[in-house]
Parts: C-alpha cells; structure tokens; sequence
C-alpha cells in the first residue's frame, strides 16, 4: 500500500452486537459476533478485497459475483442523492458495476453513488 493511494468511499452494514432483529428480518440476518468474529480480521479481509477489486475493475471480473450477492434485486428501495429521493425497483447491476433503478413511471436510472435508506421487502 505504500507505493499506490487508493481511495475508496463505499458503505458496508455491518451487524455488530444486535440483540434483536425485526420479524422480517430474523431468518436472514445475523450478527458478526455470533460467530466470533475478530473485527481486525475482517477489516483486513475488507481492505485485501477492494484492493482486489481495483487491480480487476477494468475488467470487469468482479460484475457477476457481485450481481450475483445484489440482495437488492428486484426490491423496492428508497434512494437518497443529495436531498433528492429515488423511489423505485432495483433492476440489477449495468456493465460498469452501477445499481439500476426503475421509477414508477417506468424510467430507469443507473446509480453510482446513493444511499439506500429503506428496502420494501415483498
């Protein structure tokens, strides 16, 4: 890492310490202390992998295990950009990794950068 910066600005969830997860949630969801997890570890594996990633991204190696891992497929999902609000159904993920919304007008939209504030689970 000394001789190359690398930026990366990216959102990871991690559950760490949960008690109690929501109904919706509790066959699905785990907390990474269930498992005994060392966070030095796993924030070690974190950054060996978007290095990784960045020497492939070019590439594009990476699209179909990372499709492959979209929870959000086909969801409903707020987005927040900014102060605006997306509100639509994640289509799946374009050829340059970016996270595709279709609106309820039927307009799609590529994403690069967002947060995702809420997931309507059907």
């Amino acid at each position: 890492m000394q001789e190359h910066s690398y930026y990366y600005v990216t959102g990871i969830g991690l559950n760490i310490n949960v008690k109690q997860f929501p109904s919706s949630l509790k066959n699905i969801a785990e907390t990474i202390t269930d498992r005994g997890v060392d966070r030095n570890k796993l924030t070690a594996e974190i950054v060996k992998q978007l290095i990784e990633v960045n020497a492939n991204y070019q590439s594009g190696k990476f699209l179909a295990q990372y499709r492959q891992h979209n929870y959000l497929d086909q969801q409903m999902v707020k987005v927040m950009r900014e102060k605006t609000e997306i509100v639509g159904r994640v289509c799946g993920i374009d050829s340059q990794a970016r996270l595709v919304i279709e609106d309820k007008h039927g307009k799609k939209m590529a994403l690069t950068s967002g947060e995702v504030t809420k997931v309507y689970c059907d």
